[in-house]
């Protein structure tokens, strides 16, 4: 039986790139538009401390700001774009639960005296 990946691919396959690009843009509004919710929603994230969470963290995050600005930038009734914003939630989820207890951020003076956070990362 085939996912709904694969059935997706298979209506794809004999379509332009221009006819994919002309469907996308009915569903999600203009691409410029959509970028820049997402740079914008991307860099929020980056004001907080963005560098001490683990790759897992960083591309889910990542990745839902582009599900949050196309629901956004388009049509917000798309349930597609729901269930992948839980989805990645829940890869993360799942991810932590491997992990094995991770201690707390810690605060370090940097070399210019200014405090650092670092945290472990687990299952890499």
């Amino acid at each position: 039986m085939m996912d709904a990946i694969q059935l997706s691919a298979m209506r794809d396959e004999h379509k332009t790139v221009d006819q994919i690009l002309y469907e996308r843009g009915q569903r999600y509004g203009k691409f410029s538009v959509h970028a820049q919710i997402a740079q914008n929603i991307q860099n929020a994230f980056r004001a907080g401390d963005w560098t001490i969470l683990p790759p897992v963290h960083r591309q889910a995050l990542t990745v839902i700001a582009d599900k949050i600005a196309r629901v956004l930038s388009g049509d917000p009734m798309y349930i597609d774009n729901w269930k992948d914003i839980q989805g990645y939630a829940k890869l993360v989820e799942a991810w932590i639960k491997e992990c094995p207890p991770a201690p707390k951020p810690t605060a370090a003076k940097s070399e210019v005296g200014r405090p650092e956070k670092h945290i472990v990362d687990c299952c890499m």
